[in-house]
């Protein structure tokens, strides 16, 4: 072989050449395609869209798309290889990751699950799928799409992306966006031509004209073309004048003789006769006895049709319970709605504690969804003890269950009713006049399995916002144990499989529009835990620094600090420490703001964060400090 490179001294310098040209011709073009939209879609929040989030989320019933930028690619390029490269930032179980072609258009800003595009059954990837575990966390995934590649640069396939898919196991996955702000690493489509020619020069100008050639000979005729399609019907025409009345038919023949009509009215009365003259009045009678009661008379008017809502009925001999709507105009309307009657199954807590003059919320329950808007009236034992906010809590369509607040607590048991129709729940709270500090200094070294997290996430003084991603992570390695999607009225639920070991974490909160954030406790969870966070937009975050007369910082987040006793009740007048020292703590009670305390421009990083009230101290917890974003954290003895 070394006899096909060997040269005479005179022909070095075209050996050379030669040999350059020919590495040229071997060298392969590489070049990246860059997202132009990416997002993913949930069939827990069919009706939103999550275009602008920072994450692609892969996991049952939550697929993602992507679509790339192939304009730098040369029209009819010959591609090599094209490999998706994604970036995994969190994983939750395991299960296969698989790549579908996208069939039809879409747009990220307007896509939702129930408006999803179509996509090929058929995977998109050479070789097998992606199997997905925890060790796949901050790793990239490289995956060959190459034949679906050259389709979109030789137009023989439309380029409406990919989609990504959960094809086995019920593991969720993260992956970064082309929004991400945490990493930077959005997804590519890497690209190398077959060959190292480059994109196609300009065209060149147009040389001159050549001379006409001579007339060719008459072709044959062409076959005669097919029938035109028929043309539009024309107007239709003027009615004609109607025609004559015809001539009168014969008379029919007499119908039977009727029969005998009823007897006539008696004639009149005869003249009375003239009327003899008044006799003398007589002696008044003595009076006579009382006569028996009458009969009742009708009820009155109903006071509130939300007072039968729920009772039970019967249509078409069949059980069922009365259901209660509104139209817009205040118009009720009644209905039967067959099925198991609507009962009350309790209240919850069912017994609890809290301080005088606190507040305690409570949620009553259904043994089934109401089939539409439901009025619970709530009443208490002794109005003196507490008062119910509203008196009634409104159950809404399609839920089981609604809250209520108990307000002006004072020392002493209350018994608290809920009341539907004939239908009632009873619950005991005992309303204590001093904090519980009996857990003060102690950490729990058994756990409940699984652990339950629940609450209600809510816009900044608002009412509670749906769609919002929800994940537990480890606070060890930041693995994902869990994620949930909150439903319309902003409510959510995690069950953490524990092994019966605490579990020392976080929670990891994000949503379309605004900052993500993380809420930390003090310690690690034993047992059932209800936790409500806000979510608070960047422009709302910078109005509250403002009225605090206060500026944003470069560098720096806020902390939102609660804290509680033993018995969740909230503490107040504690005395927050945190360490680095550099922020301003403001008493949010004072200012009307959501938890115990505020702290503005803590710088971001890592912090230690710990309270004191009365002799007693709150257990100290290490965080992480986002620039531009809230932390909230929950500190109990």
């Amino acid at each position: 072989m070394s006899s096909h490179f060997t040269f005479g001294l005179r022909n070095f310098r075209g050996a050379a050449l030669t040999v350059a040209l020919f590495a040229a011709m071997c060298t392969r073009l590489f070049a990246q395609a860059p997202p132009s939209a990416d997002t993913f879609v949930s069939s827990a929040t069919p009706k939103i869209n999550y275009g602008p989030t920072i994450i692609l989320a892969v996991g049952p019933g939550t697929n993602s798309y992507l679509q790339f930028n192939l304009s730098g690619i040369p029209a009819g390029a010959n591609i090599s290889k094209a490999t998706l490269r994604l970036y995994v930032d969190a994983v939750s179980g395991s299960g296969t990751l698989d790549v579908f072609p996208v069939t039809s258009s879409w747009s990220e800003n307007k896509v939702t699950y129930n408006t999803r595009p179509t996509q090929k059954s058929a995977s998109a990837i050479v070789g097998s799928s992606i199997s997905i575990t925890s060790a796949s966390v901050n790793q990239f995934l490289l995956i060959d799409i190459t034949p679906l590649a050259q389709g979109w640069v030789n137009g023989t396939i439309p380029n409406n992306g990919v989609a990504l898919a959960l094809t086995s196991g019920s593991g969720t996955f993260s992956l970064d966006s082309k929004e991400s702000l945490l990493t930077g690493n959005g997804p590519e489509l890497e690209i190398a031509l077959a060959s190292g020619t480059g994109p196609q020069g300009p065209v060149g100008p147009s040389g001159p004209q050549g001379p006409t050639g001579p007339a060719g000979g008459l072709g044959p005729q062409g076959s005669q073309g097919s029938v035109g399609a028929t043309g539009v019907p024309g107007p239709q025409g003027l009615s004609g004048a109607a025609g004559a009345v015809g001539a009168a038919g014969p008379q029919g023949p007499a119908g039977a003789t009727g029969p005998q009509g009823p007897t006539g009215v008696q004639g009149p009365k005869g003249d009375t006769g003239a009327a003899g003259s008044q006799g003398a009045t007589g002696p008044q009678g003595v009076m006579g006895l009382t006569g028996p009661i009458g009969p009742a008379g009708p009820a009155g008017l109903l006071a509130s049709f939300d007072a039968i809502a729920g009772l039970p009925c019967t249509r078409n001999a069949q059980q069922g319970t009365v259901a209660l709507t509104y139209s817009s105009g205040g118009d009720a309307t009644l209905s039967c709605v067959l099925g198991t009657p609507t009962a009350l199954t309790g209240i919850t807590p069912s017994t609890g504690a809290v301080l005088a003059g606190g507040q305690l919320v409570m949620t009553v329950s259904t043994n089934n969804p109401v089939p539409s808007e439901l009025t619970v009236a709530i009443t208490v034992d002794n109005p003196t003890l507490a008062s119910v906010a509203g008196g009634s809590v409104v159950i809404a369509a399609g839920q089981s269950s609604g809250n209520f607040t108990l307000v002006g607590l004072s020392q002493g048991t209350v018994t608290v009713t809920a009341s539907l129709g004939q239908s009632t729940a009873l619950a005991q709270v005992q309303v204590e006049s001093a904090l519980n500090f009996s857990c003060s200094g102690t950490q729990p070294t058994t756990a409940a399995d699984p652990i339950v997290i629940s609450g209600n996430v809510t816009a900044f003084q608002s009412a509670g916002e749906p769609g919002v991603t929800v994940e537990f992570r480890r606070k060890s390695d930041n693995v994902v144990l869990g994620i949930a999607t909150t439903d319309s009225n902003g409510n959510y639920t995690l069950s953490i499989p524990s092994g019966g070991v605490p579990l020392d974490g976080y929670l990891n909160v994000s949503a379309s529009g605004v900052p993500e954030f993380r809420a930390y406790w003090s310690k690690p969870l034993a047992g059932p835990t209800s936790f409500s966070p806000f979510v608070i937009t960047s422009s709302a975050l910078n109005t509250v620094y403002s009225l605090l007369q206060q500026s944003p910082q470069p560098a720096t987040g806020t902390l939102v600090v609660s804290i509680a006793d033993c018995a969740g009740l909230p503490v107040t007048g504690a005395t927050i420490s945190v360490q680095p020292n550099s922020g301003s703590v403001i008493d949010a009670g004072a200012s009307g703001l959501p938890g115990s305390d505020w702290v503005l421009n803590q710088p971001s990083g890592g912090a230690t964060i710990s309270a004191q009230s009365g002799g007693t101290t709150f257990g100290s917890t290490q965080f992480i400090v986002i620039s531009g974003r809230p932390t909230l954290l929950s500190l109990t003895p």
